[in-house]
């Protein structure tokens, strides 16, 4: 590439941080809190709230429930995790459960048996009734999750999307960051980007200070630490996000090299069997199921990809999110891997993971898996597709080489020069 068209290029992307919206990286998820004897002033609750922040982006809190119906209403293209006092719980809830903003509902109550079986089984957006606010806390985290994994990107066959960010990775792990200039670069950017959002500024000290590159698992824990890394790498490769991209090029790279290695010690350990197949649960629409996923066919993700190696934890997610309706069903994903074959690279990251108990493999980005079968089943009162799928790669898929190779011909050059 020419030096100035680089300039340019690089120029071009500048501006466009300058005027992209925040919105467009930030959660298209929050928390609404009703609750009329709302005490902010107690430890307990700020502790927990700044924790929560850590996670979800924006709390909004109301004591009043009219208006906060009004504003749940008004909040079109959202989902919204309701939390809602008891006393308001009968009030409320038959009021706000249909709303399609609505994701999810949990009831705040010290006396848990006086809601819980009227909640769990007639309201299913319900999560539970919770006594105190650290458990409310951690169950909100674990639905922010879901909500971040329904963002990832999952095409049928091989998009040119896919292609691109593929290439775009691919740069990526020739470049040679300086971490001096990269660290401070992403922290002024996501200052821009959380600038309404003080509880975040700890976090990207913290980061500046703490972050050494590839060294001592770093890159995993920061990922797994779901705070402005997880969001923003995630948010930007999922849109094609070319400013945000630049800026979290360097900590990708890091994230993929840390999964390799990992990878390399635990395949080659013959102490811990590596598992031979994972599972990931989904719910789709009706649509998007039968456009990308077909016996036969490849389907691949953009995004780094996290998977469970127990089943019944891939089922349990499916639980929590599915409510049954014509437009969407719930996916359960069985992915075959096989060490021997060069693919993306897989690691357990349990031992990183604030949820140790789900046995999470990540994937890195852009893992493609061939489509082997397609079966319905029940199970826990459930209509699941059953969808089995093996892990693939251009090495050894002749169609996949050939879709990669005829983009890569268009694109020459080394590094910042295929940039």
């Amino acid at each position: 590439m020419h030096p100035h068209r680089h300039q340019q290029t690089l120029g071009n992307v500048e501006q466009k941080e300058q005027h992209a919206q925040r919105e467009d990286i930030v959660q298209d998820f929050f928390v609404v809190w009703l609750d009329n004897h709302l005490d902010e002033s107690k430890e307990d609750f700020h502790n927990s709230l700044t924790k929560l922040q850590r996670t979800i982006d924006v709390i909004e809190k109301f004591r009043d429930a009219n208006e906060c119906i009004t504003h749940i209403s008004r909040s079109e293209n959202k989902k919204i995790f309701l939390v809602v006092s008891g006393k308001l719980t009968n009030d409320v809830v038959p009021l706000t459960h249909d709303k399609s903003q609505i994701y999810a509902i949990y009831i705040f109550c010290f006396d848990k048996s006086k809601y819980e079986q009227w909640a769990t089984e007639k309201w299913p957006k319900v999560r539970g009734v919770f006594a105190n606010i650290d458990s409310i806390c951690d169950s909100l985290r674990q639905t922010a999750r879901e909500c971040d994994d329904d963002d990832m990107k999952i095409t049928g066959q091989i998009e040119p999307s896919f292609m691109y960010s593929m290439l775009f990775k691919e740069i990526v792990l020739e470049i040679h960051f300086d971490l001096q200039k990269e660290i401070p670069g992403l922290a002024k950017y996501a200052r821009q980007v959380y600038k309404d959002k003080p509880e975040q500024l700890p976090i990207i000290y913290e980061f500046v200070q703490q972050y050494n590159g590839n060294i001592n698992n770093s890159p995993v824990r920061w990922y797994t630490a779901e705070c402005f890394t997880y969001k923003m790498l995630n948010k930007a490769l999922g849109r094609l996000d070319a400013a945000t991209l630049l800026k979290t090029g360097f900590f990708m790279r890091d994230l993929h090299q840390n999964i390799e290695e990992l990878h390399e010690k635990q395949v080659n350990d013959n102490n811990t069997p590596f598992p031979k197949t994972v599972y990931r649960g989904k719910i789709m629409t009706q649509e998007d199921f039968k456009n990308k996923v077909q016996q036969g066919k490849l389907i691949s993700y953009n995004n780094f990809l996290s998977t469970t190696e127990k089943r019944d934890v891939a089922i349990d997610f499916i639980g929590r999110e599915f409510q049954p309706s014509d437009s969407k069903i719930a996916v359960l994903f069985i992915m075959t891997i096989d060490p021997s074959v060069k693919s993306a690279p897989y690691a357990r990251i349990s031992e990183f993971s604030k949820y140790p108990e789900e046995q999470e493999i990540l994937f890195s980005t852009h893992s493609v898996f061939r489509v082997r079968q397609i079966q319905e089943t029940k199970e826990r009162g459930m209509n699941i597709q059953q969808v089995n799928l093996t892990l693939t790669s251009e090495k050894n898929d002749k169609e996949l080489n050939e879709l990669t190779e005829s983009i890569r011909k268009d694109i020459e050059g080394i590094g910042w020069e295929r940039m």
